[in-house]
């Protein structure tokens, strides 16, 4: 959250931005996080991000990976880069029955 946090202060508005809301999308060793931020100046928009945090092995903070990326207001269908998982729109393969 903190990651994000620092995102949201680096963006230009004429008030400033407050937390407003935060989802776990997956809580495993790659995570991935939502988090809105609401500024108290009516006429800008809310601000989203996608936290994720990839550790191969427990929570060591000097081999964790951690990625912050804006999300837009419109859904779009992307193909995630890392483990089919993008904050909210996580891609599952569907598995056909074969015919018999």
């Amino acid at each position: 959250m903190n990651a994000a946090a620092r995102e949201a202060a680096k963006a230009p508005s004429q008030g400033s931005y407050q937390f407003s809301y935060f989802k776990i999308i997956k809580d495993t060793h790659h995570s991935f996080y939502q988090v809105h931020f609401k500024s108290n100046y009516s006429e800008e928009p809310a601000l989203k991000y996608c936290v994720s945090i990839y550790c191969q092995q427990g929570w060591d903070p000097n081999t964790m990976q951690i990625s912050v990326r804006l999300m837009s207001n419109e859904r779009k269908a992307t193909l995630a880069a890392t483990h089919g998982a993008d904050c909210g729109n996580e891609q599952m393969q569907v598995k056909r029955r074969a015919k018999r």
